[in-house]
């Protein structure tokens, strides 16, 4: 507050932030009659088609098409791909760390990677691109909201998110938006849920239109990378999701794991002499409580004589 002539006024600043946050930080709703309503599952087919096309580019996948500028420019700044030239791009290990990741968490790193570049090489109010973000998160699904109450910046903010399924309009420069599951979700903590489903029982590539999804990529190093929808299609040329190699290990593993049974008992060892020992042995053996023995260092392990479960002959 500052005192002038008397008076109290508001620092303009905060005057001026206060009232964009009272007309438009909600965005502002088109009155039902003025707008034909949109059905929520083409705004989620939207999200679907935009964000898994970036998703499946990442991988590789042939059926992708190459994202905008603007896309590639956010996903090599954040490391997720790298420009190896001639206009092509692979993946990087935290690429794949980031495919992993519930949506959610992959679109907020894509948005915090945006907002670092967005002051330095789109010359954008990073304040405001901020406000935007967490206004989204904020805004009703299946409503559409004018664009009226956007600033410059928040406007060309707009036809960016259009890339990343976070928004939607009819035709490019209309007058009002809507914002997709993926942006009201931002900031409500539950997980976007635009993923199309995918049978992950599936185990051989050419099985349905399910399979072409992929679940999984398991490499013959027995790396394991498991996320929805976004298989690499080498993975679908297989006649099983799985190499054999890794089958095999999984396999041994198994034996091992199941060849062994853990049991407490009470160790006899330190006999002075070798017949302490075999009396002591055979005396347990006949109570029916000796689980394990070794003659070699003379050592035997005994349960309690009651426990008649663990009876039967010793190992030796």
């Amino acid at each position: 507050m500052i005192e002038q002539n008397e008076k109290l006024t508001l620092n303009e600043s905060f005057r001026y932030s206060f009232q964009d946050c009272l007309t438009g930080c909600f965005g502002i709703p088109l009155e039902k009659h003025k707008s034909k309503p949109l059905d929520i599952s083409l705004l989620d087919q939207y999200a679907i088609e935009k964000w898994e096309n970036i998703l499946h580019f990442m991988v590789g996948t042939e059926k992708s098409n190459v994202p905008s500028a603007s896309v590639l420019e956010v996903v090599t700044k954040a490391n997720l791909m790298r420009d190896i030239g001639g206009g092509k791009y692979e993946i990087t290990n935290k690429g794949f760390q980031f495919l992993l990741q519930d949506v959610n968490t992959q679109v907020w790193a894509i948005l915090i990677q945006y907002l670092d570049i967005a002051g330095v090489m789109l010359n954008m109010n990073v304040v405001e691109v901020l406000n935007f973000f967490f206004m989204l998160g904020s805004l009703e699904l299946g409503q559409d909201y004018s664009v009226e109450g956007l600033t410059p910046t928040q406007r060309q903010l707009l036809d960016d998110l259009e890339n990343y399924g976070l928004a939607y309009r009819r035709k490019k420069g209309s007058t009002r938006y809507y914002p997709t599951r993926l942006a009201t979700t931002l900031t409500s903590g539950n997980a976007a849920t635009v993923s199309s489903n995918v049978n992950i029982d599936n185990t051989d590539a050419g099985e349905d239109s399910a399979t072409e999804q992929g679940f999984i990529i398991i490499e013959t190093n027995y790396k394991l990378y498991a996320y929805t929808t976004h298989s690499h299609p080498q993975m679908k040329k297989r006649p099983s999701l799985l190499p054999s190699t890794v089958k095999d290990q999984i396999q041994l593993w198994e034996m091992e794991r199941n060849r062994l049974v853990v049991q407490e008992c009470y160790l006899y060892k330190d006999f002075k002499t070798w017949s302490d020992y075999e009396m002591i042995l055979k005396h347990a053996t006949k109570l029916g409580v000796v689980v394990w023995s070794n003659e070699s260092k003379k050592m035997f392990g005994v349960t309690e004589a009651g426990d008649s479960s663990n009876s039967g002959t010793p190992a030796r």
